[in-house]
């Protein structure tokens, strides 16, 4: 049988029950409430790819070669796609690099080259590095000359090349005569030439570059 001296502890017990219980109910839903764990497993989006890089090549060997420095041996190869059979005399060959279309990269220009020159000059080729390869800019076949000077007009973006060369005039003297070339979109090609006197007397440009030392 219950006493009166029973009802504080009753209430006590009661109150211990109920602060108990409410415990458990606020864990509860802060179990509830948390985040689930990150599955490592998950699967994520890669970043995007970057575009393509536009603009002069950085680094191009042709940005480090210098005048009559050794070739790179793609520039070989592809100079002996063209049959020569002097590739491996390099050293002899006269090289010069410039920047043809001012875009901070080096193109490279080759004369000198055994078999490759007679009474009105010698043959030029100049390569450009592209990011598909190496290409030639001059249709060298049918191009022989003494000096080359890189004139102060530009055509579509290129500079203007002006060819010496020495050729046969009416009364059967030596002529220096230039050829200007001009850059078409893909190739340079003839556009005017012009006579400067006779051979010995006329005088090349001072920023001429003779294509045989």
């Amino acid at each position: 049988m219950r006493t009166m001296n029973d009802g504080p502890a009753v209430l006590g017990l009661a109150l211990v029950m109920v602060w108990a219980c409410s415990k458990n109910n606020t864990s509860q839903k802060a179990l509830q409430t948390e985040p689930p764990p990150a599955d490592s497993s998950a699967w994520v989006a890669p970043p995007p790819e970057n575009p393509a890089p536009s603009g002069p090549i950085a680094g191009s060997v042709y940005d480090v070669v210098s005048a009559n420095s050794v070739l790179p041996p793609d520039v070989v190869q592809a100079m002996s796609a063209y049959g020569i059979e002097a590739a491996d005399r390099t050293k002899f060959w006269h090289t010069q690099s410039l920047d043809i279309n001012d875009d901070g990269s080096k193109e490279l220009l080759i004369s000198n080259v055994m078999e490759w020159c007679g009474s009105g000059g010698c043959s030029i080729w100049l390569w450009q590095r592209t990011r598909q390869g190496l290409r030639n800019l001059l249709p060298s076949d049918d191009i022989t000359a003494a000096a080359i000077n890189l004139e102060n007009g530009s055509t579509n973006g290129y500079r203007d090349l002006g060819v010496y060369h020495r050729a046969a005039g009416t009364n059967k003297e030596f002529l220096l005569v230039r050829d200007l070339y001009v850059w078409n979109g893909e190739a340079y090609h003839l556009s005017v030439t012009t006579e400067h006197g006779k051979y010995f007397n006329a005088l090349l440009p001072s920023t001429a570059w003779k294509v045989a030392p």
